[in-house]
């Protein structure tokens, strides 16, 4: 599914609506108009009103649609309802972190009212990461010069010659 590959393709939906000559019957058109317009709103946060296609579903095609659709977000249709319900948890939300603010001294408001976060003190390096950063480094530095890996890499390229990084070629 393109949905759990999103990460990868993104990169290539600008290209790819201009290098892909897609098609669509007279009743998809509105539906291919509209992802070709995604990769120009990816990465944008808002929208203006004039940029929302409100005739991509309309009339009997959205009368047809709605019950699969309201059901597949788990809505009602009484869009009052539901924006009510999100309404208080927005509202509640707001007032439990607006309640610890005055207790919270990381948390700070300058002169024009904006928000400071003081600076995070560093976790301690774990124990797994120093005898990591020991092992590679065993590994890098040897008598030779240029440690197993770099005799590694040079084995593996069939290279005869190795420069090192004083200069020196082996």
């Amino acid at each position: 599914m393109l949905v759990t590959r999103f990460g990868t393709v993104r990169p290539f939906l600008k290209l790819l609506v201009k290098v892909v000559d897609f098609g669509a019957t007279p009743e998809g058109a509105p539906m291919l108009a509209a992802m070709k317009s995604l990769p120009e709103l990816m990465g944008r946060k808002v929208l203006e009103p004039a940029e929302i296609d409100t005739e991509l579903l309309a009339g009997q095609a959205w009368e047809q649609a709605k019950p699969t659709v309201l059901a597949s977000l788990g809505l009602s249709g009484r869009a009052g309802e539901h924006l009510a319900v999100r309404a208080a948890l927005l509202d509640g939300t707001y007032r439990e972190v607006a309640g610890s603010l005055p207790a919270n001294t990381q948390i700070t408001f300058d002169d024009d009212g904006r928000l400071h976060f003081a600076a995070l003190e560093p976790e301690p390096e774990p124990a797994s990461l120093r005898e990591l950063r020991a092992a590679v480094n065993a590994m890098l530095v040897s008598r030779s010069g240029y440690g197993r890996v770099g005799a590694e890499a040079q084995e593996l390229s069939r290279v005869s010659v190795f420069t090192g990084v004083r200069g020196r070629t082996r």
